[in-house]
Order: structure tokens, then sequence, then C-alpha cells
């Protein structure tokens, strides 16, 4: 608790005492008052004393009471609290106390926040040049800017906009464009690459990129935990700088996705004094249209990047506040379905972005779990789930691409009858036995609330769930993994379809490949690798869905939904230019202030 939390207590408790007026109180009744230790209430009353909140006198002499005069009022202690917590960017804290403050405070605190969020014009500190900031409500916490350790929706959202890569992907023409790489030639079996670099491409602390980043960060990938199979698929045998401006890539067998993968976030160029920047300053460096000013969990300030080597964004700076509550107010330039956005000038941008949730089945541990009857049964429980479940922004799913979903699966409320669901399970002689069901660990409530459901549905068709949420590093392990009998994820589709269902599929982040038998693994790969060496886009499209109908039919993926990706944009604010990534995210790169005045 804080210093301010702890007077606070103290001044209720002795409400009847005005400033200035002395009284007798004991470090046992202090101690008693704030539950801490007698050594903690003196270190409080002494902090309290250096910071001139209160006077403190001790007496010497047995039975002399402490006196202790109150220096500040309620309000003004709420005054510097609420300061206190805004300096240090707790504004969920700030707007969940709201209602405990006094009036005065709170309709000052709601003009501030009013203020704050949104779109404003302001003087940069150090040249007093007019910026545009925009500041915007984050729904999770940040735990890392990283293209390779970013997680979440929100994480991958900001590292768009911090990195760039060799190339991006065209999602509505599936082909890959050339980026930081302008020009690439590759040998007829496709074993040899020469990749050409754009000249003027700068990194966020000034310096120009060259082909020693490019060789760093890709052998840096390949160091990387969790990486070191992802990078072998490659079939990467050789990087050479060939001069300043030129690489040259051998590989040890065809690879006509190559380029497919250098478009990957995860192959952000980095700087080559990558790892010594961050251990100093704390702050990742990458190429993009925005670079980090600072960053913590709950907060994250990105600024413009002057010499963006494509179009300089509009937005000079933007503030990425936490706020895990719902703050009601018309400021906000965006908001979430679970946010206050009441009235016509709150207009939705929805995007349904390729990906999914199911259930995956390990295999590689024996129990009742892997009968083909009781897969059928999860199967149906599954299917009458997701048919029950499903809204406006939670829809069944069948496939991994949204757009393959068939129309009457979509459209369809057909459910499978409770008996054929118990006769699979006698079946599979189903006893009763508790499936331990893994999962990543979420710590927002609403993110745990459908696997509450599944749990729960399961139950009412007799098959006992016990859920573990384990954090990412610990549940790639195979000692935890070994434990599961059951994995449910959820997984997002990136632009280049053919690629990304590939790394879900062989990557240990799907917890696909390593919850199948050694047979079934190296079944895989094979078909995996055998797409790399097809030239044709359309024929690769066809051989990876071929895979995935295959994963489908025998019920080692049991796909439950797609989650919809919608904001709210506030119309009142003049802002042009607002867009979602096709992954879901805004793009903040193109979002511009309307201002006429």
């Amino acid at each position: 608790m804080r210093l301010e939390e702890h007077y606070l207590t103290l001044r209720d408790k002795f409400s009847v005492y005005s400033e200035g007026s002395p009284f007798h109180l004991t470090i046992t009744e202090v101690a008693d008052l704030l539950d801490c230790t007698e050594r903690n209430a003196k270190l409080i009353m002494k902090n309290f004393k250096e910071l001139g909140w209160v006077t403190w006198e001790v007496f010497k002499g047995r039975g002399k009471k402490p006196l202790i005069t109150f220096l500040y009022s309620k309000t003004e202690m709420e005054h510097l609290l609420v300061k206190d917590l805004i300096k240090h960017g707790k504004y969920t804290e700030v707007i969940e106390k709201l209602n405990k403050y006094d009036l005065h405070i709170q309709e000052e605190l709601e003009h501030f926040l009013e203020d704050y969020f949104g779109i404003s014009v302001e003087q940069e500190h150090e040249t007093n040049a007019e910026i545009d900031v925009l500041r915007c409500p984050m729904r999770q916490k940040v735990m890392g800017i990283d293209p390779l350790t970013s997680l979440t929706q929100q994480e991958h959202e900001i590292t768009h906009h911090l990195y760039d890569s060799l190339f991006t992907f065209d999602y509505e023409t599936q082909t890959v464009r050339p980026h930081i790489c302008f020009h690439w030639d590759h040998s007829k079996d496709g074993t040899e690459w020469f990749l050409f670099l754009r000249k003027g491409v700068f990194f966020h602390h000034g310096r120009c990129l060259d082909a020693h980043d490019v060789k760093f960060t890709i052998e840096h990938l390949s160091q990387m935990e969790g990486y070191t199979d992802w990078y072998k698929t490659t079939h990467i045998k050789e990087i050479t700088v060939v001069n300043k401006y030129v690489v040259k890539i051998m590989l040890y067998q065809s690879n006509f996705l190559l380029l497919n993968e250098l478009c990957s976030k995860r192959y952000s160029i980095l700087p080559r004094e990558w790892e010594e920047h961050l251990l100093d300053k704390n702050i990742p460096i990458g190429t993009g249209p925005y670079k980090v000013l600072e960053w913590n969990e709950e907060k994250v300030i990105l600024g413009a990047h002057e010499q963006y080597f494509q179009m300089r964004p509009h937005i000079d700076r933007i503030e990425l506040i936490y706020v895990n509550t719902n703050y009601q107010t018309d400021s906000l330039l965006f908001s979430f379905p679970d946010m206050y956005h009441e009235g016509a000038h709150w207009k939705p941008l929805k995007q349904i972005p390729n990906g999914a949730s199911y259930l995956t089945i390990n295999s590689r541990k024996p129990g009742v779990h892997t009968h083909p009857a009781f897969k059928k049964a999860l199967h149906r429980i599954i299917w009458n789930y997701k048919t029950h479940t499903s809204d406006d922004l939670t829809l069944p799913a069948h496939h991994f691409l949204y757009e393959q979903n068939p129309l009457e699966l979509a459209t369809s409320h057909h459910l499978y009858d409770g008996t054929m669901i118990k006769q699979l399970l006698t079946e599979a002689d189903y006893q009763g036995e508790t499936i331990q069901l893994f999962t990543l660990y979420i710590d927002q409530v609403e993110k745990q609330e459908p696997l509450i459901d599944i749990v729960h549905f399961c139950k009412t068709y007799g098959i006992d769930l016990a859920v573990q949420a384990i954090p990412i590093k610990d549940l790639l392990k195979e000692d935890q993994i070994k434990k599961a009998d059951i994995l449910l994820v959820n997984v997002l589709v990136e632009e280049d379809i053919v690629l990304s269902l590939s790394r879900i599929f062989s990557s240990p982040l799907g917890f696909i490949y390593n919850t199948l038998t050694d047979n079934e693994q190296e079944n895989l790969l094979r078909k995996l690798n055998q797409i790399k060496t097809i030239p044709k886009r359309d024929d690769q499209l066809k051989a990876i869905l071929s895979i995935e109908q295959q994963l489908i039919d025998t019920s080692k993926i049991l796909f439950i939904h797609h989650n919809t990706f919608q904001v709210f944009y506030n119309e009142k604010k003049s802002m042009e230019g607002i867009n979602l990534f096709q992954t879901g995210g805004i793009n903040y790169s193109m979002v511009w202030h309307n201002r006429k005045a």
C-alpha cells in the first residue's frame, strides 16, 4: 500500500481532529490500524514526518504517549495520491478509485482524464515544436515488444509499428513484395539466393542498415530458444555478406518459400549491436515507422521515426495506456466491445482474422483420450458447445481460414444427440477418468470465460476435465507436455496462409507437431518439406490445405471459434485513415489528425 493510502487510513480513523490539532497516538495503535508490524509502523511515521505530512513527537519516559498532528486534509492527500498514480502511469488504479474520492477530486480527475485520452496538440519539451499526441487505452499488459517474444494481440500490434522485415506479403494477391530488400535472384533449383538491400534504411538509434545486420538477424534467430527447429526448416546452410548491400544465402535443399519466411515479423531486421543495446538501455531497436521512447508493462510511448525509409507517420507520438476497467468517457479515440461506446458517433471497425481456437489431442501420452471413439465424442461435444455459444464476435470455426468455412456449417444450428455421445464414451471404455487439459496462462478474466464454459459443457456429457493454465515458457517444455491429455490453443494465421499454416503445424507454439507420435511427426515434416519444392502458389495452397484436412479427419484438431477483432472509433475526434491489420490490431502509422484550425 502507498504512503498516501496509509495516511488516508489514519486520517479517516481520526477525522474528529482537524489539521493542526495534536492528539496522542501510540505505535501499537498505528500498527493495528495499518495492519503491519510495529517496526514498519515506525518507518511509516518517520516517512510521514520527513515528507512534512505530520508532526510526530516522541517523549522519553514510561507512560508518555507520542503526539501526532495532521498537516494535510483528506482532500489534499487524495490530490497527492492521484498525482503520484498518474505520474507512474497507474491509470487503471486511478479510474478504479474514482468513486472513492471527494466529489471535488472526482470532477477534477474526470476533466483531467477527458483531456488526457484521445488526440491533442502539444508542445514537445525539448524543441517546443507543436506535435500531435494520441493516447489510447490498451486492454492487455505488455510483457515484451521483441519480435521474437511478443505473444498477445496487443504486443503484435505494437511490434508491427517498430520493425521491418526484408519483404512484405500482400494478403489479397498472396505474393511477396519488396521492402528492405528491393530485388532478389535465385538459382533454378531454389538453393542459392541473392538479396539486394535498399540504401538509406535507418535504425531508430541513427545507424544505417547494411548486410551485416541481415546476417546477424537470421543467425540470431537460429540461436533463440524455441526457434532452433523453426530455423532448421528454412534449410539455410550459409549466409555470406557479398558487400555492404548484398547478401547471399545458400540452402541445403530447395525452398521456394524462403522469401515468404523472410516476410515474417520474426525475421524483423535487428541491428547487430541489438543485445548490448538492450542490456544498456532496455529499449528495443528496429527500423519501423515508430520508435520506443519509454515502455513498461502498463504504458508504451512511441515516437515517429523521422528517418523512416517509407512514409513518415502523421501522428508524432502515441501513448498506449493499460486500462483494465470500463471507463465511461467520450474522450477516447478508440474503444472496445467491453468498454464504453454509446452514441451514433462511435463507429465500429471489425476484422475477422484467419486463425482459431482449437483443442489438440496429445498422442504422445497413452490414455483413453487417444481412443478414436473418445475423440469422436469430444468432437461432438465441442460442436455442440461452439454452436451454442457463438455470437457476433465469436463465430464457430471448422477450419483455420474463416473464408474456408462452408456457409451451411457457418449458419447451422444442428446439435449432436447426447445419447450418441454417451455411446461413444462407452465404446472408448471411458470410466470418468480426469482428463488433463492444459492451456496458456492468461491474466484476463474475460479470456478465461470460454475455458470455464468448455469445462462445464464437457461435464454435462460426463467428461471430467481438470484445467492447468501454464505460462508459455513452461508449457513448451517436454516434461510439461507429457502431462497433458489435451491442449487448448488459440492462434492467428498471418497474411501468408501457406507459410503461417506450415508454422502452426510444425512449430512447438502450435502444439500440434509436439503432440504427434514419432511416425506422425515424420510424415508431417515430409509433407511440409515437399511444399517448399513447389514453385506455384496455387499448388502450395492446395497442399497445405490437404494437410489441414487430414489433421481434421483424424480428430487431431478440434476447432472451436474464430475470434473477431473489433474496435470502435470516435467520429468526434477528427481522425482519418483509421484501418486494421489483416490479423487484427490498429494500424496507427496511417492515422492522421484532420484539424482545420
